[in-house]
């Protein structure tokens, strides 16, 4: 049935301990001893200065905190609990710096290469990282940087095509090019 409506805020959480990656953080922590936990969110910045809002089940340890860029700075993340009647913890501010994201390594890797009528792409992607390389043609053409700023998830060479890759080794043909 409907749980009561009730006024009483959870507890906070305890021993929050903040394990670093390429390109993202997981929090791990103590959840309060409360019957009527519903879970736990995370406020966040991003590099571009857009706010992330994560949720985790008060079923889970732990909380991945993620899409972070060049992993150089340290982020505040404000961690809270909530119940059953939204009611809110008194939020535990923890500090992440996660490692460059994987997405560095393959765009320092991406070269194109003259194709019969198209282009051939290669990267490397040591971590396997899911990515998506987008080749764009000469018209649109923009830099790796300018993509990045944009889209920091993208590796963009320059869209007419888009490669959904996690290879070690990506490689991608476009074609329907000038036979030049």
């Amino acid at each position: 049935g409907q749980y009561g409506v009730e006024t009483v805020a959870p507890d906070t959480l305890r021993n929050c301990i903040v394990e670093n990656f390429d390109g993202y953080s997981i929090i791990n922590y103590t959840l309060p001893d409360d019957n009527d936990l519903r879970y736990i969110v995370a406020t966040y910045q991003l590099d571009n200065g857009q706010k992330m809002e994560v949720k985790a089940s008060a079923f889970t340890t732990n909380i991945k905190i993620e899409g972070f860029g060049k992993g150089d700075s340290i982020r505040p993340v404000v961690l809270r609990v909530v119940d059953l009647s939204e009611n809110q913890s008194t939020p535990v501010t923890v500090l992440v710096k996660p490692k460059a994201s994987p997405i560095f390594q393959v765009l320092d890797s991406l070269r194109g290469y003259n194709d019969y009528g198209g282009i051939t792409v290669k990267w490397k992607n040591p971590k396997k990282a899911n990515v998506i390389v987008i080749v764009r043609n000469p018209e649109n053409y923009k830099t790796p940087a300018d993509s990045m700023r944009k889209v920091p998830a993208i590796v963009a060479m320059g869209g007419t095509a888009k490669y959904y890759s996690n290879a070690k080794d990506g490689y991608a043909s476009v074609s329907g090019y000038d036979s030049v």
